[in-house]
């Protein structure tokens, strides 16, 4: 499989790997920006743009996009996260050149139309209402904001509602104009492609940006310890979530703390899952991961169980992290997290999606092509004493914050609370 990459007079970087098995390419446009780079009156900006992106161009109406994606069998997709924004296709090889000059007409000149956006806001402001009433992304999203304290990192990705019933013409436009640049665009595709006719592509579609850097600020948050319980009676469970610190993409130790997190909570092997799921039957969910970003990152553990039981879950959750911290890990569980991490890297770079998104992350994030052995190399490594190093250092409890959504009676009891080093008055909403 050839891999190349190639820095385009436009400023985009192509970063490609050709496939010969396949008969489909998957591509997409990372923008290296995300929630995290917007001030506190743009925030949910990123989101609302990425829908109404596929709301119309002068050539294109919405309907237009979408019968043309679906006219080839493609696959059209789009997500925004904290540190990037994501446009990809997925079509058979032979549609590559029409799906991706639909895809360039729709980043770089999408109309905004007045009745488009009131309608798109509306969509928007059901997705927050559907988080709403998902007691876990409640739940994640009160203690996110929280952990980081008031910093970018914490806010919604989707923005307050004030926000988004906000948004207009002037304001969609102008942010579009500041921030969708070429100068920060990076181009990943995998499958049966050639990659210099894809370059060319990409030069012939994407005019260089004439717009100047925006002025950001990108500043590293730190963890803020906190406890809060929040009470709804209309629940039947009380879903929590536990927050350590984490490390960034770039901290050698993160292999490490990532299978720490397998062997802890991330299969129905997991400590976690045999404690409390399979010898116990407390809950039907429980687990834990880590999530790593360019300058931070956070371990969460996260569960739902009755209200009479929370107390006893949260206490076996914190039971088998001081284990952790106190015994470390055998080499047999060791070796059965690495399997299970190297299983699912492998598995999953099986897709041509996954590939892609492997070299785009690579690239802005390491400045290099993914290289799949290196990662392999990487957790292979990782020994017994890292891990236990890693233990140490991420389970502080000056760096815990707990959040819990449910009925009242769950709370748990302020003495076992005190024991636990969460004794902290729960917070206001």
């Amino acid at each position: 499989m050839v891999k190349r990459l190639s820095h385009l007079r436009n400023g985009m970087q192509v970063v490609t790997e050709q496939v010969d098995h396949v008969a489909t390419v998957s591509l997409g446009i990372w923008l290296n920006r995300g929630s995290r780079h917007e001030s506190p009156t743009e925030n949910g900006l990123f989101h609302f743009i990425e829908h109404t992106l596929f709301k119309g161009t002068p050539r294109y109406s919405a309907r237009d996009i979408a019968e043309a994606v679906d006219g080839v069998g493609g696959i059209l997709d789009a997500y925004t996260a904290r540190e990037e924004t994501c446009y990809s296709i997925k079509v058979r090889a032979c549609h590559l050149e029409s799906t991706l000059g639909l895809l360039a007409d729709m980043l770089q000149h999408p109309t905004f139309d007045a009745r488009e956006l009131a309608l798109e806001r509306q969509v928007v402001l059901e997705e927050i209402k559907m988080g709403e009433d998902d007691p876990e992304d409640r739940v994640f999203e009160q203690a996110v904001q929280r952990y980081w304290g008031g910093h970018a990192m914490g806010r919604p990705i989707l923005g307050p509602v004030a926000n988004v019933k906000r948004f207009d013409y002037d304001e969609v436009a102008a942010f579009h104009q500041r921030f969708y640049r070429t100068q920060d665009m990076v181009v990943a595709a995998a499958g049966d492609l050639d990659h210099d006719q894809l370059c060319a592509l990409c030069e012939a579609l994407f005019p260089a940006s004439s717009a100047p850097p925006p002025a950001v600020v990108v500043d590293a948050p730190h963890a803020h310890p906190f406890h809060l319980y929040l009470p709804d009676e209309r629940l039947e469970q009380v879903s929590f979530t536990l927050f350590y610190e984490g490390f960034s993409a770039t901290d050698p130790r993160r292999h490490a703390l990532n299978l720490l997190s397998v062997a802890l909570g991330g299969g129905m092997s997991s400590r976690l899952f045999q404690t409390i799921r399979e010898e116990r039957g407390l809950a039907y969910s429980v687990g834990c991961y880590t999530v790593p970003y360019a300058d931070c990152g956070y371990f969460n553990i996260y569960g739902a169980c009755s209200p009479e039981n929370y107390q006893t879950v949260l206490g076996l959750c914190l039971g088998e992290i001081g284990k952790m911290q106190q015994d470390g890990i055998g080499e047999a569980e060791l070796r059965r997290a690495k399997e299970q991490v190297l299983g699912t890297l492998l598995m999953g770079y099986e897709s041509t999606y996954n590939r892609a998104s492997s070299l785009a992350r690579s690239l802005m994030v390491h400045g290099e092509i993914y290289d799949q052995q290196k990662w392999v190399d990487m957790i292979e490594a990782v020994t017994a004493a890292d891990i236990a190093a890693v233990a140490q250092t991420a389970f502080r409890v000056e760096t815990r914050g707990l959040a819990a959504l449910g009925a009242a009676s769950g709370r748990p009891d302020p003495d076992f609370m005190a024991t636990m080093g969460l004794a902290a008055a729960p917070l206001p909403i």
